[in-house]
Protein backbone atom coordinates (compact mmCIF):
# COMPACT_ATOMS: atom_id res chain seq x y z
CA UNK A 1 0.00 0.00 0.00
CA UNK A 2 0.97 3.65 -0.58
CA UNK A 3 2.00 6.12 1.77
CA UNK A 4 -0.58 8.56 3.04
CA UNK A 5 0.84 12.20 2.63
CA UNK A 6 1.20 12.58 6.49
CA UNK A 7 3.51 9.06 6.15
CA UNK A 8 5.63 10.54 2.94
CA UNK A 9 6.11 13.79 4.99
CA UNK A 10 7.36 11.95 8.11
CA UNK A 11 9.17 9.79 5.84
CA UNK A 12 11.00 12.46 4.35
CA UNK A 13 12.08 14.15 7.06
CA UNK A 14 13.54 11.37 8.65
CA UNK A 15 15.57 10.95 5.75
CA UNK A 16 16.54 15.10 6.35
CA UNK A 17 17.60 14.13 10.06
CA UNK A 18 19.83 10.88 8.96
CA UNK A 19 21.65 13.03 6.19
CA UNK A 20 22.08 15.70 8.72
CA UNK A 21 23.05 13.02 11.19
CA UNK A 22 25.92 11.89 8.43
CA UNK A 23 26.79 15.02 6.96
CA UNK A 24 30.52 14.41 7.66
CA UNK A 25 30.70 11.32 5.80
CA UNK A 26 28.94 12.74 2.39
CA UNK A 27 30.07 16.65 2.89
CA UNK A 28 26.32 16.50 0.44
CA UNK A 29 24.15 19.54 0.92
CA UNK A 30 20.14 19.64 1.02
CA UNK A 31 18.88 21.11 -2.13
CA UNK A 32 15.34 20.70 -2.55
CA UNK A 33 12.76 19.25 -0.12
CA UNK A 34 8.69 19.07 -1.58
CA UNK A 35 5.86 16.94 -1.00
CA UNK A 36 7.78 14.31 -3.33
CA UNK A 37 11.28 14.07 -3.18
CA UNK A 38 14.23 15.41 -1.17
CA UNK A 39 17.52 16.17 -3.19
CA UNK A 40 21.53 16.56 -2.22
CA UNK A 41 24.25 18.09 -4.09
CA UNK A 42 27.89 18.25 -3.32
CA UNK A 43 29.58 21.71 -2.25
CA UNK A 44 30.51 22.28 -6.08
CA UNK A 45 27.33 20.51 -7.71
CA UNK A 46 25.50 22.78 -10.45
CA UNK A 47 28.15 25.70 -10.00
CA UNK A 48 29.27 24.86 -13.39
CA UNK A 49 25.90 24.75 -15.82
CA UNK A 50 23.72 26.75 -12.79
CA UNK A 51 20.75 25.86 -10.42
CA UNK A 52 19.80 21.87 -9.70
CA UNK A 53 21.80 20.64 -12.86
CA UNK A 54 22.58 17.33 -10.70
CA UNK A 55 21.70 15.87 -8.03
CA UNK A 56 21.35 12.70 -5.54
CA UNK A 57 17.38 12.07 -4.78
CA UNK A 58 14.97 9.98 -2.31
CA UNK A 59 12.02 9.61 -3.86
CA UNK A 60 8.47 7.67 -2.20
CA UNK A 61 6.71 5.59 -4.47
CA UNK A 62 3.97 3.29 -4.13
CA UNK A 63 5.75 0.65 -2.59
CA UNK A 64 9.20 1.92 -1.82
CA UNK A 65 11.54 5.11 -2.18
CA UNK A 66 13.86 4.94 -4.78
CA UNK A 67 17.78 6.09 -4.39
CA UNK A 68 18.64 7.44 -7.55
CA UNK A 69 21.24 10.00 -9.11
CA UNK A 70 19.54 12.84 -11.64
CA UNK A 71 21.01 15.09 -14.69
CA UNK A 72 18.88 17.95 -15.51
CA UNK A 73 17.10 21.13 -16.75
CA UNK A 74 19.62 22.61 -19.29
CA UNK A 75 20.43 19.39 -20.90
CA UNK A 76 19.70 19.28 -24.46
CA UNK A 77 18.69 16.08 -26.11
CA UNK A 78 21.81 15.43 -28.21
CA UNK A 79 24.09 15.67 -24.65
CA UNK A 80 21.39 13.45 -23.38
CA UNK A 81 21.73 11.05 -26.13
CA UNK A 82 25.51 10.93 -25.49
CA UNK A 83 25.40 10.55 -21.58
CA UNK A 84 23.37 7.62 -22.24
CA UNK A 85 25.65 6.05 -24.21
CA UNK A 86 27.85 6.41 -22.32
CA UNK A 87 26.31 5.09 -19.09
CA UNK A 88 24.96 2.04 -21.42
CA UNK A 89 28.66 1.29 -22.51
CA UNK A 90 29.96 0.54 -18.98
CA UNK A 91 30.14 -2.45 -17.34
CA UNK A 92 29.27 -0.91 -14.21
CA UNK A 93 26.60 1.06 -14.17
CA UNK A 94 25.03 -0.66 -17.21
CA UNK A 95 22.71 -2.65 -14.63
CA UNK A 96 21.71 0.11 -12.64
CA UNK A 97 21.03 2.93 -15.49
CA UNK A 98 17.31 3.60 -16.41
CA UNK A 99 16.92 6.38 -19.32
CA UNK A 100 13.65 8.63 -18.98
CA UNK A 101 13.85 9.68 -23.06
CA UNK A 102 10.52 11.45 -22.42
CA UNK A 103 11.55 13.62 -19.64
CA UNK A 104 13.94 16.62 -19.50
CA UNK A 105 16.71 15.09 -17.55
CA UNK A 106 19.33 11.56 -17.73
CA UNK A 107 18.57 9.71 -14.35
CA UNK A 108 20.19 6.30 -12.89
CA UNK A 109 17.78 4.31 -10.59
CA UNK A 110 20.23 2.66 -8.07
CA UNK A 111 17.95 1.30 -5.33
CA UNK A 112 14.72 0.66 -3.90
CA UNK A 113 14.01 0.57 -0.68
CA UNK A 114 10.70 -1.37 0.52
CA UNK A 115 8.70 0.37 2.82
CA UNK A 116 9.20 -0.71 6.65
CA UNK A 117 5.26 1.15 7.98
CA UNK A 118 5.92 0.69 11.26
CA UNK A 119 9.56 1.99 11.41
CA UNK A 120 9.74 4.60 8.92
CA UNK A 121 13.09 5.71 10.74
CA UNK A 122 14.66 2.35 9.68
CA UNK A 123 13.77 3.18 6.16
CA UNK A 124 15.11 6.34 6.11
CA UNK A 125 18.83 5.19 7.31
CA UNK A 126 18.51 2.12 4.79
CA UNK A 127 17.42 4.58 1.97
CA UNK A 128 20.51 6.81 3.00
CA UNK A 129 22.77 4.12 3.58
CA UNK A 130 22.22 3.26 -0.16
CA UNK A 131 23.18 6.52 -1.37
CA UNK A 132 26.28 6.74 0.40
CA UNK A 133 27.30 3.43 -0.98
CA UNK A 134 26.27 5.04 -4.49
CA UNK A 135 27.61 7.95 -4.05
CA UNK A 136 31.14 6.67 -3.10
CA UNK A 137 31.56 3.89 -5.50
CA UNK A 138 29.91 5.36 -8.57
CA UNK A 139 30.13 9.42 -8.16
CA UNK A 140 33.27 10.43 -9.52
CA UNK A 141 32.24 8.26 -12.38
CA UNK A 142 28.95 9.77 -12.79
CA UNK A 143 30.15 13.74 -13.25
CA UNK A 144 33.16 12.58 -15.10
CA UNK A 145 30.56 11.31 -18.17
CA UNK A 146 28.38 14.57 -17.44
CA UNK A 147 31.57 16.18 -18.38
CA UNK A 148 32.36 14.18 -21.23
CA UNK A 149 29.01 14.75 -22.34
CA UNK A 150 29.17 18.21 -22.21
CA UNK A 151 32.47 18.42 -23.75
CA UNK A 152 32.19 15.07 -26.65
CA UNK A 153 34.45 16.76 -28.71
CA UNK A 154 37.11 17.22 -25.38
CA UNK A 155 38.70 14.32 -23.77
CA UNK A 156 40.66 16.88 -21.44
CA UNK A 157 37.39 17.94 -19.91
CA UNK A 158 37.11 14.43 -18.06
CA UNK A 159 38.65 13.63 -14.67
CA UNK A 160 39.63 10.61 -15.92
CA UNK A 161 42.47 12.08 -18.41
CA UNK A 162 44.59 9.52 -20.37
CA UNK A 163 48.49 11.30 -20.84
CA UNK A 164 48.72 9.16 -24.62
CA UNK A 165 52.52 9.76 -24.28
CA UNK A 166 53.37 9.04 -20.93
CA UNK A 167 51.03 5.98 -21.45
CA UNK A 168 52.61 4.52 -23.84
CA UNK A 169 55.78 5.14 -22.89
CA UNK A 170 55.12 3.58 -19.40
CA UNK A 171 53.66 0.12 -18.71
CA UNK A 172 53.77 0.16 -14.64
CA UNK A 173 49.99 -0.36 -14.12
CA UNK A 174 50.00 2.20 -11.04
CA UNK A 175 51.10 4.94 -13.35
CA UNK A 176 48.04 4.43 -15.70
CA UNK A 177 45.77 4.29 -12.84
CA UNK A 178 47.62 7.20 -11.46
CA UNK A 179 47.55 9.28 -14.83
CA UNK A 180 43.85 8.12 -14.87
CA UNK A 181 42.52 9.64 -11.50
CA UNK A 182 45.30 12.17 -10.27
CA UNK A 183 44.64 10.37 -6.77
CA UNK A 184 45.20 7.32 -5.71
CA UNK A 185 45.22 5.33 -2.20
CA UNK A 186 47.46 2.33 -1.85
CA UNK A 187 45.74 -0.01 0.96
CA UNK A 188 46.51 -3.53 2.20
CA UNK A 189 47.75 -5.54 4.93
CA UNK A 190 50.43 -4.53 6.44
CA UNK A 191 54.48 -4.76 5.60
CA UNK A 192 53.25 -4.98 2.05
CA UNK A 193 55.74 -1.62 1.01
CA UNK A 194 53.14 0.16 0.31
CA UNK A 195 55.13 3.72 1.04
CA UNK A 196 58.10 2.19 -1.07
CA UNK A 197 55.40 1.21 -4.25
CA UNK A 198 54.18 4.67 -4.00
CA UNK A 199 58.01 6.23 -4.24
CA UNK A 200 58.80 3.99 -6.99
CA UNK A 201 55.40 4.96 -8.93
CA UNK A 202 56.58 9.04 -8.61
CA UNK A 203 59.81 7.78 -10.06
CA UNK A 204 58.14 5.89 -13.12
CA UNK A 205 55.77 9.07 -13.85
CA UNK A 206 58.80 11.60 -12.93
CA UNK A 207 61.68 9.43 -15.23
CA UNK A 208 61.78 8.40 -18.82
CA UNK A 209 62.92 5.13 -18.95
CA UNK A 210 66.50 5.52 -19.36
CA UNK A 211 66.73 7.90 -16.45
CA UNK A 212 64.61 5.37 -14.32
CA UNK A 213 67.32 2.88 -15.06
CA UNK A 214 70.32 5.09 -13.63
CA UNK A 215 68.21 6.12 -10.66
CA UNK A 216 66.97 2.92 -9.41
CA UNK A 217 70.19 1.58 -8.79
CA UNK A 218 71.75 1.58 -5.76
CA UNK A 219 74.84 4.22 -5.26
CA UNK A 220 77.76 1.57 -5.17
CA UNK A 221 76.09 0.14 -8.57
CA UNK A 222 76.73 3.34 -9.96
CA UNK A 223 79.70 3.91 -12.81
CA UNK A 224 81.82 6.29 -12.08
CA UNK A 225 80.80 8.50 -15.37
CA UNK A 226 77.05 8.76 -14.62
CA UNK A 227 77.80 9.57 -10.91
CA UNK A 228 76.49 13.31 -11.30
CA UNK A 229 73.79 12.05 -13.55
CA UNK A 230 72.55 10.02 -10.89
CA UNK A 231 73.40 12.78 -8.52
CA UNK A 232 71.00 15.10 -10.10
CA UNK A 233 68.00 12.98 -10.67
CA UNK A 234 68.37 12.27 -7.01
CA UNK A 235 68.14 16.04 -6.77
CA UNK A 236 65.28 16.26 -9.39
CA UNK A 237 63.25 13.49 -7.72
CA UNK A 238 63.39 15.38 -4.06
CA UNK A 239 62.30 18.43 -5.94
CA UNK A 240 59.13 16.75 -8.07
CA UNK A 241 57.86 14.13 -5.51
CA UNK A 242 57.06 15.61 -2.14
CA UNK A 243 56.29 13.53 1.09
CA UNK A 244 54.87 13.75 4.64
CA UNK A 245 52.98 11.44 7.08
CA UNK A 246 49.54 12.66 8.56
CA UNK A 247 48.94 11.52 12.39
CA UNK A 248 46.16 12.92 14.71
CA UNK A 249 47.96 16.54 15.56
CA UNK A 250 48.64 17.09 11.68
CA UNK A 251 46.36 20.26 10.43
CA UNK A 252 45.89 22.58 8.04
CA UNK A 253 48.49 25.08 9.38
CA UNK A 254 50.88 22.31 8.43
CA UNK A 255 49.12 21.21 5.44
CA UNK A 256 47.88 24.66 3.42
CA UNK A 257 48.91 27.67 5.77
CA UNK A 258 48.37 28.95 8.80
CA UNK A 259 49.85 31.49 11.39
CA UNK A 260 53.46 30.29 12.91
CA UNK A 261 55.66 31.95 15.54
CA UNK A 262 58.44 33.59 14.88
CA UNK A 263 61.59 34.99 16.89
CA UNK A 264 61.38 38.70 15.80
CA UNK A 265 65.01 39.54 14.63
CA UNK A 266 67.39 41.13 16.73
CA UNK A 267 64.88 40.63 19.88
CA UNK A 268 63.53 37.70 22.21
CA UNK A 269 59.97 38.35 21.70
CA UNK A 270 57.99 36.12 19.92
CA UNK A 271 55.30 37.41 16.87
CA UNK A 272 52.72 35.01 14.93
CA UNK A 273 53.58 35.06 11.09
CA UNK A 274 51.22 34.06 7.77
CA UNK A 275 53.20 31.01 6.72
CA UNK A 276 52.29 28.61 3.81
CA UNK A 277 52.15 25.12 4.79
CA UNK A 278 53.95 21.94 2.99
CA UNK A 279 51.10 20.77 0.46
CA UNK A 280 50.88 24.78 -0.56
CA UNK A 281 54.99 25.19 -1.18
CA UNK A 282 55.00 22.09 -3.05
CA UNK A 283 52.38 23.21 -5.43
CA UNK A 284 54.12 26.29 -5.65
CA UNK A 285 56.84 24.16 -7.32
CA UNK A 286 54.51 22.40 -9.07
CA UNK A 287 52.85 25.71 -10.50
CA UNK A 288 56.52 27.43 -11.73
CA UNK A 289 57.15 24.39 -13.56
CA UNK A 290 54.17 23.18 -15.55
CA UNK A 291 56.41 21.24 -18.02
CA UNK A 292 56.66 18.36 -15.68
CA UNK A 293 54.78 16.53 -13.24
CA UNK A 294 54.60 16.41 -9.56
CA UNK A 295 53.96 13.90 -7.12
CA UNK A 296 53.14 14.48 -3.47
CA UNK A 297 52.69 11.29 -1.64
CA UNK A 298 50.71 11.18 1.99
CA UNK A 299 52.01 8.19 3.62
CA UNK A 300 49.49 6.82 6.32
CA UNK A 301 47.00 9.19 5.22
CA UNK A 302 44.08 7.57 7.25
CA UNK A 303 45.85 8.85 10.49
CA UNK A 304 44.81 11.83 10.03
CA UNK A 305 41.44 13.86 10.47
CA UNK A 306 40.61 14.98 6.95
CA UNK A 307 38.35 17.66 7.19
CA UNK A 308 40.72 19.72 9.81
CA UNK A 309 43.52 18.60 7.19
CA UNK A 310 42.31 19.55 3.89
CA UNK A 311 39.49 22.44 4.98
CA UNK A 312 38.41 23.88 1.76
CA UNK A 313 40.33 21.53 -0.53
CA UNK A 314 38.27 18.93 -0.62
CA UNK A 315 36.96 20.74 -3.45
CA UNK A 316 40.31 21.43 -5.12
CA UNK A 317 41.55 17.99 -4.99
CA UNK A 318 38.89 16.40 -6.77
CA UNK A 319 40.23 15.65 -10.08
CA UNK A 320 37.47 17.23 -12.19
CA UNK A 321 38.53 20.86 -10.25
CA UNK A 322 42.44 20.71 -11.32
CA UNK A 323 44.10 23.59 -12.11
CA UNK A 324 42.32 26.87 -12.24
CA UNK A 325 38.71 25.98 -12.45
CA UNK A 326 39.01 24.62 -8.81
CA UNK A 327 39.85 27.90 -7.33
CA UNK A 328 39.10 28.59 -3.52
CA UNK A 329 40.25 31.09 -1.05
CA UNK A 330 42.12 29.77 1.89
CA UNK A 331 40.94 30.13 5.43
CA UNK A 332 43.44 32.83 6.20
CA UNK A 333 42.59 34.71 2.88
CA UNK A 334 42.08 37.97 5.11
CA UNK A 335 45.57 38.22 6.33
CA UNK A 336 47.39 38.60 2.62
CA UNK A 337 48.55 42.02 1.94
CA UNK A 338 49.64 41.26 -1.97
CA UNK A 339 48.90 39.14 -4.91
CA UNK A 340 50.52 35.23 -4.32
CA UNK A 341 51.42 32.63 -7.00
CA UNK A 342 48.25 31.47 -7.67
CA UNK A 343 46.50 35.42 -7.92
CA UNK A 344 48.74 35.95 -10.03
CA UNK A 345 48.34 33.10 -12.77
CA UNK A 346 44.55 33.57 -12.17
CA UNK A 347 45.04 37.17 -13.10
CA UNK A 348 43.36 38.51 -10.32
CA UNK A 349 44.92 42.06 -9.34
CA UNK A 350 42.64 43.83 -7.03
CA UNK A 351 42.49 43.67 -3.39
CA UNK A 352 40.81 39.83 -3.37
CA UNK A 353 43.88 37.86 -2.35
CA UNK A 354 44.48 34.55 -0.96
CA UNK A 355 43.50 32.28 -3.81
CA UNK A 356 44.46 28.93 -3.80
CA UNK A 357 44.50 25.85 -6.54
CA UNK A 358 45.83 22.33 -7.11
CA UNK A 359 47.67 22.72 -10.55
CA UNK A 360 46.79 19.70 -12.98
CA UNK A 361 50.53 18.61 -12.82
CA UNK A 362 50.69 17.58 -9.41
CA UNK A 363 49.19 13.87 -8.44
CA UNK A 364 48.31 12.20 -5.23
CA UNK A 365 49.20 8.98 -3.63
CA UNK A 366 48.18 8.13 -0.46
CA UNK A 367 49.11 5.07 1.80
CA UNK A 368 47.10 3.27 4.62
CA UNK A 369 46.71 0.05 6.36
CA UNK A 370 43.21 -1.74 5.93
CA UNK A 371 43.09 -2.90 9.40
CA UNK A 372 43.84 0.90 11.59
CA UNK A 373 40.89 1.58 13.36
CA UNK A 374 41.58 4.82 11.86
CA UNK A 375 40.30 3.66 8.54
CA UNK A 376 36.64 4.90 9.68
CA UNK A 377 37.67 8.01 9.51
CA UNK A 378 38.45 8.86 5.95
CA UNK A 379 34.76 10.30 4.87
CA UNK A 380 32.76 9.13 1.58
CA UNK A 381 33.38 13.02 0.36
CA UNK A 382 37.06 12.11 0.32
CA UNK A 383 36.94 8.45 -0.59
CA UNK A 384 35.13 9.68 -3.71
CA UNK A 385 38.47 11.76 -4.78
CA UNK A 386 40.55 8.99 -4.97
CA UNK A 387 40.79 5.83 -6.64
CA UNK A 388 41.62 3.17 -4.23
CA UNK A 389 43.98 -0.07 -4.70
CA UNK A 390 44.63 -2.98 -2.91
CA UNK A 391 48.46 -4.41 -2.61
CA UNK A 392 48.36 -7.41 -1.39
CA UNK A 393 51.31 -9.31 0.46
CA UNK A 394 51.33 -12.00 -2.58
CA UNK A 395 51.64 -9.36 -5.15
CA UNK A 396 54.80 -7.73 -3.32
CA UNK A 397 56.40 -11.26 -2.99
CA UNK A 398 59.26 -10.06 -5.71
CA UNK A 399 60.41 -7.93 -2.40
CA UNK A 400 61.79 -11.04 -0.98
CA UNK A 401 64.16 -10.93 -3.80
CA UNK A 402 66.62 -9.09 -1.80
CA UNK A 403 67.09 -12.24 0.63
CA UNK A 404 68.97 -13.62 -1.51
CA UNK A 405 69.57 -17.23 -1.11
CA UNK A 406 66.62 -16.96 1.56
CA UNK A 407 63.71 -16.14 -1.04
CA UNK A 408 62.56 -19.60 -1.49
CA UNK A 409 61.27 -20.31 1.86
CA UNK A 410 60.63 -16.78 2.99
CA UNK A 411 58.46 -16.95 0.16
CA UNK A 412 56.45 -20.87 1.28
CA UNK A 413 56.93 -19.69 4.53
CA UNK A 414 55.09 -16.60 4.16
CA UNK A 415 52.41 -17.86 1.62
CA UNK A 416 51.19 -20.56 3.93
CA UNK A 417 51.14 -18.54 7.08
CA UNK A 418 48.91 -16.15 5.21
CA UNK A 419 46.35 -18.72 3.91
CA UNK A 420 46.51 -20.31 7.59
CA UNK A 421 45.47 -16.72 9.01
CA UNK A 422 43.15 -16.27 6.03
CA UNK A 423 41.00 -19.19 7.76
CA UNK A 424 40.52 -17.63 10.87
CA UNK A 425 36.97 -16.25 11.10
CA UNK A 426 36.71 -12.82 11.71
CA UNK A 427 40.38 -12.58 10.12
CA UNK A 428 40.93 -11.78 6.03
CA UNK A 429 43.77 -10.74 4.07
CA UNK A 430 43.78 -7.66 5.23
CA UNK A 431 45.35 -9.17 8.60
CA UNK A 432 48.11 -11.16 5.91
CA UNK A 433 51.55 -10.91 6.99
CA UNK A 434 53.40 -8.83 4.22
CA UNK A 435 57.05 -9.01 2.63
CA UNK A 436 58.59 -6.20 4.28
CA UNK A 437 58.35 -8.38 7.90
CA UNK A 438 60.23 -10.87 6.12
CA UNK A 439 62.91 -8.71 5.02
CA UNK A 440 64.08 -8.28 8.94
CA UNK A 441 65.67 -11.50 8.38
CA UNK A 442 68.65 -9.59 7.08
CA UNK A 443 68.90 -8.43 11.10
CA UNK A 444 69.43 -11.98 11.94
CA UNK A 445 71.64 -13.81 9.59
CA UNK A 446 73.28 -16.56 10.92
CA UNK A 447 71.61 -16.42 13.73
CA UNK A 448 68.46 -18.49 13.36
CA UNK A 449 66.49 -16.20 11.42
CA UNK A 450 63.25 -17.40 10.65
CA UNK A 451 62.96 -18.21 14.45
CA UNK A 452 63.97 -15.07 15.56
CA UNK A 453 61.97 -13.20 12.94
CA UNK A 454 58.81 -15.22 13.93
CA UNK A 455 59.83 -14.75 18.32
CA UNK A 456 60.76 -10.87 17.67
CA UNK A 457 58.26 -9.60 15.01
CA UNK A 458 55.54 -11.68 13.78
CA UNK A 459 53.83 -13.65 16.88
CA UNK A 460 53.71 -10.08 18.44
CA UNK A 461 51.87 -9.17 15.59
CA UNK A 462 49.58 -11.95 15.59
CA UNK A 463 48.70 -11.90 19.10
CA UNK A 464 47.16 -8.77 18.29
CA UNK A 465 45.17 -9.57 15.71
CA UNK A 466 43.82 -12.48 17.90
CA UNK A 467 43.08 -10.28 20.99
CA UNK A 468 39.63 -10.86 22.22
CA UNK A 469 39.29 -14.60 20.47
CA UNK A 470 39.04 -17.09 22.42
CA UNK A 471 41.72 -20.32 22.55
CA UNK A 472 43.93 -18.01 21.23
CA UNK A 473 47.18 -20.19 22.06
CA UNK A 474 45.51 -23.05 19.80
CA UNK A 475 45.36 -20.39 17.00
CA UNK A 476 49.07 -19.17 17.58
CA UNK A 477 50.17 -23.28 17.69
CA UNK A 478 48.40 -23.83 14.84
CA UNK A 479 49.95 -20.09 12.34
CA UNK A 480 53.40 -21.31 14.24
CA UNK A 481 52.70 -24.92 12.35
CA UNK A 482 51.72 -23.53 9.18
CA UNK A 483 54.80 -20.92 9.09
CA UNK A 484 56.96 -23.63 10.16
CA UNK A 485 55.89 -26.67 7.88
CA UNK A 486 52.43 -25.21 6.54
CA UNK A 487 51.01 -28.36 7.74
CA UNK A 488 48.32 -27.05 10.11
CA UNK A 489 46.61 -29.48 12.89
CA UNK A 490 43.09 -30.90 12.68
CA UNK A 491 42.28 -28.47 15.38
CA UNK A 492 43.51 -25.53 12.95
CA UNK A 493 41.38 -26.61 10.54
CA UNK A 494 38.60 -26.70 12.59
CA UNK A 495 39.08 -23.22 13.47
CA UNK A 496 36.84 -22.26 9.91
Amino acid sequence: MALNDQQKAKLLEEIKKEMERRKSETQLVCLVTDSSCVQYKTNDGGSEWGYKKYHYEFAPMTNEVEVGFHCEDMIERPERARFDTLIANDEFLESISTKRRSMPHCAIKYAKISYDYGNLEKTAKDAVEKMIEFEKNYGDKILGYIKKSKNSSNDESVPSVIKENKMIENENPYVKLLLNNHNIILHGAPGTGKTYLAKEIAKDLIFNAEDRALINKKESEVAIEDKERFDALKKQFNEQCGFVQFHQSYDYTDFVEGLRPVKKEGSTDIVFELKDGVFKQFCQKALRDEKNDYVFIIDEINRGEMSKIFGELFFSIDPGYRGKEGKIRTQYANLQDGANEFDTALGIADKNFGHFFVPENVYIIGTMNDIDRSVESMDFAMRRRFAFKEITASERSDMLKELGSSYDEADKRMTRLNSAIKKIPGLSSAYHIGPAYFLKLNNYKGEGDFEQLWTNHIEGLLREYLRGMDKVEEKIEGLKRAYDIGIASESSESQE
